[in-house]
C-alpha cells in the first residue's frame, strides 16, 4: 500500500470526529490506546492533532529532512512516542527520533512531557546518540 492510499483510508471528516472525541477524554488517552491496541490508525490521529496542514507521511518526511513545520510540539512528542514504541522497527525508531528532534526544536524541552522525554532518551541511547541523552 502506498502512502497516498493509506492517507485516503483516513478521510479528514473521520479524523476530525475522532479528534473531537479524544479531546473530551483525559490527555494521553489517545496515546495509551494507540500503544495498547497497536493500531496504525492512531498515528494518523496523532499526526492530525500535531498539525492539520500535513498528512502523517508528509510530517514524517519533514521530520526526517529536518524541515521546520507549523506544529504543536507536545502533540509531536506524543506522535513520536507512539511511532517509537508501537511496532519497534528500526525505521520507526529513526522516525521517532526525528519527530522528537522536531518537537524539541519547535518547543524546547519544557514542552515535552516526562514520559515522552524518557522515551526519547531511551531511543537516543539505543541509537548510540549519547549527546541527545544528556
Amino acid at each position: 500500500m502506498t502512502p497516498a492510499s493509506e492517507d485516503a483510508r483516513y478521510p479528514a471528516r473521520l479524523i476530525d470526529d475522532q479528534l473531537r472525541q479524544s479531546r473530551a477524554r483525559r490527555r494521553g488517552s489517545l496515546v495509551s490506546t494507540a500503544l495498547r491496541t497497536r493500531s496504525p490508525g492512531g498515528r494518523y490521529l496523532l499526526a492530525a492533532a500535531a498539525t492539520r496542514s500535513l498528512t502523517l507521511h508528509e510530517l514524517l518526511a519533514a521530520a526526517r529532512e529536518g524541515r521546520r513545520v507549523d506544529a504543536d510540539p507536545e502533540a509531536l512528542a506524543d506522535l513520536a512516542r507512539v511511532v517509537g514504541l508501537q511496532f519497534g522497527t528500526a525505521e520507526d525508531r529513526a522516525d521517532a527520533l526525528a519527530l522528537f528532534d522536531l518537537a524539541l526544536e519547535l518547543g524546547g524541552p519544557k514542552r515535552i512531557g516526562p514520559r515522552s522525554a524518557a522515551v526519547h532518551a531511551q531511543l537516543a541511547y539505543a541509537a548510540g546518540d549519547a549527546e541527545a541523552v544528556r
